[in-house]
């Protein structure tokens, strides 16, 4: 049994999945959560006129602060006056109307729009933070 699981894990070790990986790895640029992180990222976009940002997470805390970050460098240095969202759209248009001065201060909760995400995700603080 023991040689099974052997041969079963050698077998594995040299499938194309290792070939991705060494990939990924070889490409990668590890963050270190510094104002730094993000530079060679920034040399890539060069004097694009448009970036896009994709992610298969759909609302995760970590990739929504990432994303910020980013956002905050393409519009201070690159000089990037719009941005373009995937959003439900009740989050979408508060966000739209803060930005735009229509209303006040950032609301903590919109207890007329009913909740379809998670907390994290219908209260996109680390963008609103950024439109300040």
């Amino acid at each position: 049994m023991q040689q099974e699981h052997f041969e079963e894990k050698q077998t594995r070790r040299n499938t194309p999945d290792t070939a991705l990986v060494k990939g990924v790895r070889e490409a990668a640029y590890p963050l270190a959560g510094t104002a730094r992180d993000y530079d060679a990222l920034m040399d890539l976009v060069g004097e694009a006129r448009f970036v896009l940002l994709g992610e298969a997470s759909h609302g995760t805390h970590d990739f929504y602060h990432e994303r910020a970050q980013i956002t905050e460098r393409l519009i201070t240095e690159k000089g990037f006056t719009a941005v373009a969202v995937e959003a439900d759209w009740p989050d979408a248009y508060r966000v739209n109307r803060y930005v735009r001065g229509a209303m006040g201060a950032w609301p903590r909760t919109n207890s007329s729009t009913p909740s379809r995400t998670p907390v994290w995700s219908r209260t996109p603080k680390h963008t609103i933070a950024r439109c300040s």
